[in-house]
């Protein structure tokens, strides 16, 4: 019997390949366990840019969040501005409306008054004629009547 070296001993214990063809004996391949310590080293180097990145993606949380917060009190204060500003438009609006009504009433009335005064007038120059006509009409009718 020949003597086993290390070398003979340690190649039944290599990785075995995938399924198919016959190949050496060994033991199966830890396909996850290889990769995990291939990467791992890889990882931990970037475990400190992922804290840097988690820092970082928490004062951009913290900035847009103070950024939405005052975009919100500048909306409501932009909103109570505006609506103070639309009711005092409102009141002018109408007091300007107010006025003009008051200006268009006035003309109304004076041309009311114009109107009346020139009744007055005409009635004042023809009512002697037309008492004198009427007071003749019932004369007549007074006359023509049987006693």
């Amino acid at each position: 019997m020949a003597m086993t070296t290390a070398r003979d001993l340690l190649e039944r214990f290599r990785p075995a390949g995938a399924p198919g063809s016959p190949a050496a004996a060994g033991v199966p391949a830890d396909r996850e366990r290889s990769l995990r310590e291939e990467l791992e080293p890889v990882l931990d180097l970037l475990s400190p840019t992922e804290s840097e990145c988690d820092n970082a993606r928490q004062q951009a949380q913290a900035v847009a969040d103070r950024l939405r917060a005052d975009a919100a009190a500048r909306v409501a204060a932009t909103l109570t501005s505006a609506h103070q500003r639309a009711e005092v438009a409102r009141t002018e609006a109408a007091a300007r409306q107010r006025r003009h009504s008051d200006h268009a009433a006035a003309a109304e009335l004076d041309a009311a008054h114009h109107c009346a005064a020139t009744v007055a007038s005409r009635a004042a120059e023809r009512s002697p004629a037309l008492v004198v006509r009427a007071v003749a009409a019932v004369q007549r009718l007074l006359d023509e009547a049987p006693s």
